[in-house]
């Protein structure tokens, strides 16, 4: 008997589990949709009138909401415009990605397809970085703030083309840094040696 508990935790465990993802991963309220279609319009209006950065905070928000094709693709050119290009290419493969609903019209199918066009478009643009580091212990990683796993070091990282900064250091060493300019369609090789801790 006593045996079965354990059994019957992890089925609990995994009942809660599955009930918490579908409450994620609920389908968005007519409240959402109706603040989406708002913010979507406010969007595409900065846009027009060259608010690149005022169109991207309210069409980011409109598809956080939505999340529909529509919403995507408008996300992802302002994304480009902006120079986010792998932002860009990432949001046009989650519209890609996206389950077609039964009931999806002709401009949400059109935006997939302008989706699954832009990400190929864009692929070749992005930038990368291959980082480098010599050290005597594990050396913690970033670019632009952003950690980069150890077992990625020395594989490129696609970045947007302009200007990054990596660091490095050890548990309780110095960091040091470099800055490289990337443009488009550019590989840049950085290397570091962080010193060991005192």
């Amino acid at each position: 008997m006593t045996s079965s508990n354990p059994l019957r935790a992890l089925a609990a465990f995994a009942l809660a589990i599955s009930v918490a993802g579908a409450a994620l991963a609920a389908p968005p309220t007519p409240e959402d949709y109706a603040t989406a279609r708002a913010l979507y319009k406010e969007g595409k209006e900065r846009r027009a009138a060259g608010d690149l950065k005022g169109a991207f905070e309210k069409l980011k928000a409109a598809h956080a909401l939505g999340r529909t094709p529509i919403t995507g693709i408008e996300l992802a050119r302002t994304e480009e415009q902006l120079g986010m290009l792998v932002e860009a290419r990432e949001t046009c493969l989650d519209v890609v990605r996206m389950p077609v609903a039964s009931d999806e019209s002709e401009r949400s199918a059109a935006a997939r397809e302008d989706a699954a066009k832009l990400a190929a478009e864009l692929r070749p643009r992005l930038g990368a970085i291959r980082i480098h580091v010599t050290s005597s212990a594990p050396a913690i990683v970033t670019v632009d703030g952003e950690n980069v796993p150890p077992a990625a070091l020395g594989e490129p990282r696609l970045v947007d083309p302009g200007r990054h900064v990596i660091t490095a250091h050890v548990e309780g060493g110095a960091s040091v840094s470099a800055s490289v300019d990337v443009t488009e369609s550019q590989s840049g090789d950085v290397s570091l040696a962080p010193p060991p801790a005192p």
